[in-house]
């Protein structure tokens, strides 16, 4: 209950961060019953990862202008699109939400460019939301290197910046360091008790992966990490993120690299809005399974090392859709906005992912499965 002291347990879990206790504290204050702030607790999580769902369908209708009935289903599926249930109490339901108000924020700023005011107080909220996204997890630092990779992309493709920049490393800076102030403070008072060890999942450390990665002498434990989450986001899509990714990383390509099909691109707005989004949280999503390629890859050269039906641990590597699935939501809405709105664009890769589908499977089948046990 409030007021206790709950060091001496805390002490052995691993640390996922304190954000999302401010908002949940009040439960604790007005009843002491565990079964109550369990019920109560639950429920606000279920309310979080229910907004991403409200958010989808009023983004479709004011920025891309869907009708209402797709705009619906689009934000139905949409808020459906997540990797975590509702019932189940930890910090990645806030993170989720942290996504779709990035993808607001970045649309807002995109359609305010022109406006120095709106585009100054629009990137001081995304800085205070990204503030606040360091206290949920240490793997909010995604969201950070993706707008260091939008905001040049932007300017590139523009010739302006999608943010204010005076605002965004005053901000930046500010948010970053009140943010791990905050987080500091809380592993040495609550995580470690006061004893200074080091806290169990407080850091991403990559020093190790990359020592395994430079002596690898099978490439197989590295490689079935990027493309064992590829098949299984294919699989629990039905193969539309597949194909979504696909047509999102060719459309980029052609909007970077070619002038003339900018300036095509660039008078269509539902393109237009999607540019950003895309960036983004393709970034974002390239960062964690990069990420994890690395982090993770000692596990795997264990499942490999351990021979077919491993038992190791590491195996999950190969189907662990948590840590990505947090920025897949908004551009599942994006895929599906352009199914409504732009379909001859998105048919037009149809093809190539299936090619690409296959090949995954074939590799799935062959060099993961046997190791599946």
């Amino acid at each position: 209950a409030a007021g206790l002291d709950w060091s001496a347990v805390i002490s052995h879990a691993g640390y996922y961060g304190s954000g999302m206790t401010i908002f949940t504290a009040p439960i604790y204050y007005l009843t002491d019953n565990p079964m109550t702030m369990y019920r109560f607790t639950g429920i606000f999580c279920a309310f979080l990862q229910s907004i991403p769902a409200v958010i989808a369908y009023l983004s479709a209708k004011k920025f891309c202008y869907v009708k209402d009935m797709a705009a619906v289903l689009i934000g139905i599926v949409s808020g459906y699109f997540v990797m975590t249930r509702a019932h189940v109490i930890f910090n990645e339901h806030a993170m989720i939400l942290v996504s779709w108000i990035i993808m607001v924020l970045v649309l807002q700023l995109h359609k305010n460019v022109q406006s120095p005011k709106k585009k100054a107080f629009y990137t001081l909220l995304l800085m205070v939301v990204l503030g606040w996204s360091m206290t949920l997890h240490t793997r909010s630092l995604t969201y950070w290197i993706a707008l260091v990779i939008l905001v040049p992309f932007y300017f590139i493709c523009y010739k302006q910046w999608i943010v204010s920049v005076p605002v965004a490393i005053g901000g930046g800076v500010i948010g970053w360091l009140l943010s791990q102030s905050v987080v500091s403070y809380m592993k040495e008072i609550l995580w470690s008790v006061g004893s200074g060890a080091s806290v169990r999942n407080g850091q991403i450390s990559i020093g190790g992966g990359l020592e395994t990665f430079f002596h690898l002498k099978d490439i197989r434990p590295w490689l079935s990490i990027i493309l064992g989450q590829i098949h299984t986001i294919g699989v629990y899509t039905c193969g539309f993120a597949l194909l979504f990714f696909v047509a999102f990383i060719c459309v980029l390509f052609r909007f970077l690299f070619f002038k003339k099909n900018r300036y095509e691109l660039k008078r269509d707005s539902v393109i237009s809005y999607s540019v950003p989004i895309m960036v983004f949280f393709l970034a974002a999503v390239m960062i964690t399974i990069a990420g994890q390629s690395i982090t993770w890859l000692g596990g795997s050269v264990a499942v490999y090392e351990g021979g077919p039906a491993s038992q190791e641990y590491g195996i999950k590597a190969y189907g662990y859709l948590r840590y990505l699935g947090n920025y897949c939501g908004p551009l599942l809405m994006l895929g599906m906005i352009w199914m409504v709105q732009r379909k001859d664009l998105i048919l037009q890769y149809f093809k190539p992912t299936f090619v690409i589908m296959v090949l995954v499977e074939i590799y799935w089948i062959v060099c993961i499965v046997p190791y599946v046990h």
